[in-house]
């Protein structure tokens, strides 16, 4: 080994190559990365091995981007779908050579996500890393994702939301060490990522414009580390984006992409309703970030000191279930639509079900178990929103000298900073004053930053004390998660095996079978748009869903006017027991 010797007084002092210590570094970096990766690859398998991600049928909006994957794999042309608005490229560009080499596959599909799915608790942990904190509760940010039931159900459909939320997390990671070194190389690649997010969904512009509202709020304290080259990193690759965009749109007849929302689906949004869905929103993540919460309350509450600040908490969250009573709409947890309800995780888009209205599930905690829940999160909320407030609160005092001089407690109040504006940027993006159509989904990117920041919040050090709260509420979090989407996938392979049934053995065709959102949109919305000659899919016709014939259905429960021909039964660990998918045929 090599080495430079200094003179130091009379004594010399052996110094390591700069190029030796820059690859010890990369090794130890690489080696502190996988070390991080490997708990979340052990969460991620086991949850493959308890619920195998099989079977080529779509699950929720993932038939949209089938569809446009078919077209670029097939035609070689890409091209967005008339019923979305996200670009969808990330998920696009790795499946479609797979779809050429294999075939297409919705279990394919499933496989690209879920590798998504990997890289974005990765990112995660790999972000906390990045903040300072130790490697376990960095792998509990992580973990905490691959816990989440909402999550965990996205992870086995080919939407948007992971492939958004994998490149969303490694763009938060450059920014962070930006934030932390000011190179201007971080914030080039950060800004690549978050085109790439944007390509995936269009909130990825959040990414970047959190990072510059963090400039502009400590513009005194970075204006000397500002450069022209991170500036030119950051601003020219969007320019460059937004332009291309912009003219490929005008060239297509329209600036922007046509509005989601179902004409007369909802009222136009007043104050009122806006304030119950942030409510909801709040009562929705003080839920989600409920184990670290606990991690938060429980050292705390074994110290006397502390007992005022658990006392303040609770307050607040009394606070805010109070206000809950008050609002024109007191109802407990699920409060927000889409995936999540009382017992169970995924949407249930059969007839029968859906114009219920109600969220069935094969058990149910009851009110005063929802409303336990309810109380739950609202004091995880308040918990959380304190642990924020005093992440980014201004210190009077610094700790340490040497801190201080280094402006270490600046950086890390900076990178706090933009981790919560992020949040915030990603929780209220959604909210349409128009028509207001805010789906629990729409929260899980905003997970990311927020766990971050309450991590970053526990008291150092982390202790085995701390993470046995965290660890325990994961695990319940992660059992609970795995038995909701293996009836999910159960009942959803049970539907296609019926519709398959239907197709052959009474040689039903798709344009008579009424079988769910899913399959209808899949199979019979492009022969409806041709047939009724609609010029918009969010018309779908009078039945909805482009049902173009009834003869026959697929539903979990028996419907008038229609006699059951058939059966397929699943097995249901939330139920305890098999149930069927009935196979309908009408008689009048």
């Amino acid at each position: 080994m090599r080495v430079k010797r200094v003179c130091s007084g009379t004594h010399f002092v052996p110094i390591l190559s700069s190029m030796r210590l820059a690859s010890i570094s990369r090794r130890r970096t690489i080696a502190h990365s996988l070390r991080t990766a490997a708990p979340l690859l052990a969460i991620q398998a086991l949850t493959i091995v308890v619920v195998w991600p099989g079977g080529d049928f779509p699950l929720n909006d993932d038939w949209v981007y089938a569809k446009m994957l078919q077209t670029l794999a097939n035609e070689g042309r890409y091209e967005i779908h008339p019923y979305t608005q996200a670009y969808a490229l990330v998920q696009l560009l790795p499946a479609a050579p797979l779809v050429s080499a294999f075939g297409f596959s919705f279990g394919l599909l499933r496989a690209v996500t879920l590798v998504f799915a990997f890289l974005a608790a990765w990112g995660t942990a790999l972000c906390g890393r990045a903040l300072g904190l130790p490697r376990p509760a960095a792998v509990a940010c992580g973990a905490l994702l691959l816990c989440n039931p909402l999550f965990m159900n996205l992870s086995y459909t080919y939407m948007t939301d992971v492939p958004f939320m994998a490149c969303m997390a490694f763009a938060c990671l450059c920014y962070l060490r930006s934030l932390r070194d000011g190179a201007w190389q971080w914030v080039l690649l950060g800004t690549l990522l978050s085109i790439a997010a944007f390509f995936s969904r269009q909130f990825g512009i959040l990414v970047p414009l959190a990072f510059v509202a963090t400039h502009v709020l400590f513009f005194r304290a970075v204006r000397g580390r500002i450069t022209a080259a991170a500036a030119c990193a950051l601003a020219i690759p969007w320019a460059f984006t937004l332009l291309a965009t912009g003219l490929v749109h005008a060239k297509r007849g329209r600036l922007f992409l046509a509005s989601q929302t179902l004409p007369g689906y909802l009222e136009p949004a007043t104050f009122g309703v806006i304030g119950v869905v942030l409510l909801s929103v709040a009562l929705t993540l003080g839920l989600l970030l409920l184990p670290f919460a606990a991690s938060l309350a429980w050292p705390a509450s074994q110290r006397k000191a502390c007992r005022p600040r658990i006392a303040r908490w609770v307050s607040l969250g009394t606070a805010l279930a109070l206000l809950m009573l008050l609002m024109r709409d007191p109802r407990p947890l699920p409060r927000l639509p889409n995936m999540l309800r009382n017992l169970g995780v995924g949407p249930l888009l059969l007839r029968d079900i859906y114009d219920m209205r109600d969220p069935w599930s094969p058990q149910s905690l009851g009110p005063v178990g929802l409303w336990i829940v309810t109380l739950c999160a609202a004091a995880a909320a308040a918990i959380c929103a304190g642990a924020a407030w005093r992440a980014c609160a201004r210190k009077r005092r610094a700790k340490s000298i040497l801190l201080a001089r280094i402006g270490a407690l600046r950086y890390r109040r900076m990178q706090n900073l933009f981790l919560l504006v992020l949040a915030a940027l990603l929780v209220l993006a959604p909210l349409n004053p128009k028509a207001l159509v805010y789906y629990d989904r729409y929260l899980v990117p905003a997970l990311i930053p927020l766990a971050l920041v309450v991590a970053r919040s526990l008291p150092p050090p982390w202790r085995v004390s701390l993470f046995r709260p965290v660890a325990f509420t994961c695990t319940l979090f992660f059992a609970f998660s795995v038995v909701c989407l293996h009836d999910y996938m159960a009942w959803n392979r049970a539907r296609w095996q019926a519709i398959e049934r239907l197709r052959t053995e009474f040689h039903a065709k798709d344009t008579q079978i009424d079988a769910g959102y899913e399959f209808n949109g899949m199979y019979t919305s492009e022969a409806f748009m041709e047939k009724s000659g609609a010029q918009s899919f969010h018309i779908q016709g009078d039945k909805g869903w482009w049902v173009m014939g009834t003869k026959f259905r697929v539903a979990m429960s028996p419907a008038k006017g229609y006699r059951v021909i058939g059966e397929v039964p699943y097995d249901s660990w939330l139920g305890g027991e098999q149930a069927p998918i009935l196979m309908l045929e009408r008689f009048r």
